[in-house]
């Protein structure tokens, strides 16, 4: 596949990620049309030919509320932190200057995990089977099992989110789909590697 197509097929993807939001009402479409992005994603980087808008929509429906109830947790504690960042930014709360620095960071780091939650839980969410229960184990403990997976994770976002801020109109075109083929692209890689040693073991 040429760069041209990739780009051209992220595309597609972006535009229908946020048309299956705004048809969400944003807040409960945000989630199953990341999980439908991350369905399309695996077979857009391998090549494979499938309908990305077909295969967005049947997604999208399918796993509405198990991508929304799995993904909802990190979500609030994502939005929490950034309350309380938002809050010591403008002073609203009067914290001395080393607790305040102090609660900063842990709401800063706070807000980036549950992201990172929010994230795999949306990739996750797409698997035919999984309750939003398991969904939501299943991205809580992948991070914590493999610390360096994350750390990719979270330096994968701080790249797409400096190209955005640098080129914003990358962002407009394929920001969303390009986070979403990436991060699809590390949760699959990561739990090949986990079946092949159980398989060895």
């Amino acid at each position: 596949m040429t760069w041209l197509q990739l780009a051209t097929r992220l595309v597609l993807v972006q535009v229908m990620m946020a048309a299956l939001t705004v048809l969400g009402l944003g807040v409960l479409g945000a989630a199953p049309a990341a999980t439908a992005a991350a369905r399309v994603a695996g077979p857009i980087r391998r090549d494979e030919a499938i309908p990305v808008v077909g295969t967005m929509w049947r997604t999208w429906r399918s796993t509405f509320w198990r991508a929304n109830l799995a993904a909802a947790p990190a979500a609030v504690l994502a939005v929490a932190a950034a309350g309380n960042l938002a809050l010591l930014a403008v002073g609203g709360v009067e914290v001395p200057a080393p607790a305040g620095t102090l609660l900063a960071s842990l709401s800063a780091l706070t807000g980036l995990l549950a992201v990172l939650v929010w994230l795999i839980a949306a990739v996750l969410g797409g698997e035919a089977g999984s309750t939003p229960g398991q969904v939501l184990r299943a991205a809580v403990l992948l991070p914590l099992a493999t610390p360096g997976t994350a750390l990719s994770m979270l330096v994968t976002l701080a790249g797409v989110a400096l190209i955005v801020t640098t080129v914003p109109v990358l962002g407009a075109l394929c920001g969303a789909s390009a986070v979403m083929l990436l991060m699809e692209l590390l949760v699959s890689t990561r739990r090949l590697l986990l079946r092949h040693r159980l398989a060895r073991a």
